[in-house]
């Protein structure tokens, strides 16, 4: 019961922003909307069918919606769940962004293609970073990965 409660409640909150944030913004096409939601949330039941509303009713709008999934010590197993990960696909694969309260996350900048990409990734603090101007992707070698998958 107390499930349904928080589920009936993330979900109403993040509709309530949805529309007060699209209704005064409606011209202005760059602005992001950060929204915080609960792993619980997105491994309900209910959770596909609340997304394809919320898709079928502001599509042009849900490239701009970053659901930032909180990390809650409460709800710290659901983040090993397939139906967590699964449904995190769903929600990518649905035009929304991804976002964690920060923490102890590293993130990792791709697309380092050219010296100005590097530059301006330097300049912003970045420290983990990909892309051909780094290096081209390369095959391991089979006997590196047994070696480090025996000794872990």
């Amino acid at each position: 019961m107390e499930q349904q409660k928080l589920f009936h409640l993330d979900t109403l909150s993040i509709l309530r922003a949805i529309q007060a944030f699209f209704a005064e913004r409606l011209q202005e096409k760059k602005e992001l909307l950060f929204v915080n939601i609960y792993p619980s949330t997105i491994i309900d039941e209910h959770f596909p069918g609340f997304i394809d509303g919320l898709v079928s009713r502001y599509r042009p709008y849900v490239k701009r919606i970053v659901l930032e999934i909180n990390e809650s010590i409460l709800e710290q197993k659901i983040w090993m769940n397939p139906l967590f990960i699964r449904r995190i696909a769903l929600l990518r694969k649905r035009g929304f962004m991804i976002a964690l309260d920060k923490g102890e996350a590293h993130l990792i900048l791709e697309g380092i293609e050219q010296e100005e990409d590097y530059s301006r990734a330097a300049a912003l603090g970045v420290s983990i970073a990909q892309g051909y101007y780094l290096g081209r992707p390369g095959r391991l070698k089979s006997d590196t990965c047994n070696r480090q998958i025996l000794e872990e």
